[in-house]
């Protein structure tokens, strides 16, 4: 079973995903009632950032799961692959 941090991760990880789905299907609305296209593209840049953002917390969440537990017992070993998640979260 999984433990508590994880299944929080998990469920953040969906929520994320969900609010995403929201944020497309309010641009199909905007596209289909011909709305601005700054406002669009406005739009279509959250909706990048937000992909980003999930994408960079599914990275963290993988990595730390490969990592396992004992190594991040270690601080400097805990800076060190949040530092690697940073960069890997920063990549387009």
């Amino acid at each position: 079973m999984e433990d508590q941090s994880e299944e929080q991760s998990i469920r953040s990880i969906i929520n994320r995903l969900q609010r995403i789905e929201g944020q497309v299907r309010g641009l199909q609305k905007m596209v289909q009632d011909g709305r601005d296209g700054g406002e669009i593209l406005t739009q279509i840049s959250a909706v990048l950032g937000a992909t980003h953002r999930v994408a960079g917390a599914i990275t963290s969440y993988h990595m730390q799961e490969y990592v396992g537990d004992g190594s991040l017992a270690d601080p400097e070993t805990a800076a060190k692959l949040q530092a690697l998640i940073d960069a890997f979260t920063k990549l387009d």
